[in-house]
């Protein structure tokens, strides 16, 4: 949600606040459609999800990745022991 109001922000500041209204304007419209396809995606899922389970193996995923990137970043250093700051 404050990722929206900073863009909304942004945009206002530079004189394009009327770009703003209409890339909202045309998200609303498209809503029903973006919820039906979503909901009809979790139906799909639920049924095939043995299928995509079979796709996505352990060794796609590097281990200790994610913990890597956020100690790459000061702000979340000092969560992390033997991290630097």
């Amino acid at each position: 949600m404050l990722a929206h109001i900073l863009m909304i922000g942004r945009h206002t500041l530079s004189g394009r606040f009327s770009l703003m209204l209409r890339v909202y304007r045309d998200a609303w419209r498209k809503a029903p459609e973006f919820w039906a396809e979503r909901k009809q995606l979790q139906v799909n899922l639920k049924t095939h999800s043995h299928a995509l389970n079979d796709r996505i193996t352990k060794r796609f995923y590097r281990t200790g990745y994610l913990r890597q990137v956020l100690q790459g970043h000061a702000v979340f250093k000092h969560f992390f022991f033997g991290s630097k700051v």
